[in-house]
């Protein structure tokens, strides 16, 4: 099951700066109706606000779901897999989840994935795919004949270049370095 998520709506399309904007506006003395042209928001929504009527005044949150990471730190999720994709090491579907659930573990997220499989959920990592699209999530195969005779050696001097750069930005011990065949 495939869903698309596509705005059906253009309910807080004004966005949380104009929205803040047009309430200090109004706190310093602007009329409602004033400041509603001004800032195309409707007059009844920055009354909600102004009163105080709505949970998080001066943010514009449409639907119950709120992301589970910061964005701050979906971009260290997103940099730290392209550089494992960069050191030719691909993650699955599964390792991205399991990699998301230690994460947020580790940062003491609030967060609704599976504490009995220790595993986001897969609607979190379509999320995750949807908002970075350079990220390239593939089940791992068997080598095929095409594979094996395209290991040459500009392949082999491409993996140690690699390889080397690891080296010089991460100081491994020779007993964390491992020959997986």
């Amino acid at each position: 099951m495939v869903r698309t998520y596509k705005r059906k709506t253009d309910r807080a399309s004004y966005g949380e700066e104009i929205l803040t904007q047009a309430l200090n506006a109004v706190r310093d003395g602007m009329s409602l109706k004033k400041a509603s042209k001004e800032y195309g928001i409707s007059r009844p929504v920055l009354r909600r606000h102004r009163d105080g009527k709505v949970s998080a005044p001066g943010t514009a949150k449409l639907g119950r779901f709120a992301p589970v990471f910061l964005p701050e730190f979906e971009n260290e999720l997103l940099a730290k897999v392209l550089e494992m994709e960069k050191a030719l090491f691909g993650l699955s579907a599964m390792d991205m989840r399991k990699l998301a659930y230690d994460l947020a573990e580790k940062l003491q997220v609030c967060h609704n994935f599976s504490a009995q499989t220790k595993m986001a959920g897969v609607e979190w990592l379509r999320g995750f795919i949807s908002r970075h699209p350079q990220l390239s999530i593939r089940t791992p195969q068997g080598t095929s004949i095409n594979r094996a005779v395209g290991f040459n050696r500009p392949k082999v001097e491409h993996f140690y270049k690699v390889y080397r750069e690891c080296l010089q930005v991460h100081t491994y011990s020779a007993n964390n370095i491992w020959n997986v065949d």
